[in-house]
């Protein structure tokens, strides 16, 4: 299987920081989706309104977005996955370097 990068992007809340979140994983290049944890606020809609796809998870926690990121990437046959929060905290640029360690075959996981 050739090298295909889904990032998932958990959220919970997050109308604040979406759209220049969606923006910024747009300009990687790299396939990404929005797993929401039952938001309150507009972070659905915002996402939606951007033509994002989005997960809905069956349970709350991050773990549970995770699990939901993992198992849309099996399904549509992606060889990796990416998780980046929301709020800023992680450089989205970041991606691109831990995706080139994984793209290599060297490593199986790479955290950064």
């Amino acid at each position: 299987m050739s090298f295909r990068l889904l990032v998932c992007l958990p959220t919970y809340n997050e109308e604040d920081s979406i759209v220049l979140m969606i923006e910024q994983l747009r300009s990687t290049g790299y396939d990404f989706i929005v797993c929401d944890g039952f938001s309150k606020d507009d972070t659905v809609a915002l996402a939606k309104a951007q033509g994002v796809k989005i997960l809905a998870r069956i349970h709350k926690g991050k773990g549970w977005a995770i699990r939901a990121g993992l198992d849309y990437a099996q399904a549509n046959r992606y060889s990796h996955m990416a998780t980046i929060d929301c709020d800023n905290t992680y450089r989205v640029d970041d991606i691109k370097r831990l995706a080139d360690r994984a793209e290599n075959g060297q490593y199986d996981l790479v955290i950064g």
